[in-house]
């Protein structure tokens, strides 16, 4: 085998490992497709099945030592999450809110899950219009493929409407 045949096969070699790699993205892809439907399909089952049961046949968390505890009012404990449920936030800030504690993109239907898991319901043309207003106060972007994410500018939660009465 001489030099310019050394070149030619290695350069084959190198095709067909380019057209491998082309050919494992492209799976790659199909998988996390795959399994972006799989989780979005679960979350609906369990969201489902949770509407389902009645409250008083729903399993009861294990009961906590509390001996120590010193039990509080309601109107002493002040957090981000008791201050703000989504069913009193106008929608577009509700979609920020699940935006805010997703781990990457969500899509609207991931968002209309969202809400039903914290008891609100929205119909997914009315959150379609939320993300595109969203998006035009540039909160909120696009990725395509029905995929949406905050802005770094919408990254930082709103302060807690009961601090802001305690500081006046």
């Amino acid at each position: 085998m001489d030099f310019h045949e050394a070149i030619s096969d290695a350069e084959e070699r190198l095709a067909a490992a380019r057209a491998d790699i082309l050919d494992l993205r492209e799976a790659l892809s199909i998988a996390e497709e795959e399994e972006r439907a799989l989780t979005l399909e679960l979350k609906g089952m369990r969201s489902f099945a949770r509407r389902l049961t009645p409250p008083e046949t729903r399993a009861e968390p294990a009961p906590r030592d509390d001996s120590n505890v010193v039990r509080i009012g309601p109107a002493a404990v002040a957090s981000h999450v008791d201050a703000n449920p989504l069913s009193l936030m106008n929608r577009s800030e509700a979609v920020l809110e699940i935006l805010r504690r997703a781990d990457g993109p969500l899509n609207r239907n991931e968002i209309a899950f969202a809400f039903l898991d914290e008891g609100r319901e929205d119909e997914l043309d009315k959150i379609s219009l939320a993300l595109t207003g969203l998006k035009r106060t540039g909160r909120a972007e696009s990725l395509g493929d029905g995929m949406w994410r905050l802005t770094t500018a919408a990254e930082t939660p709103p302060p807690s409407p009961v601090r802001r009465l305690h500081e006046r």
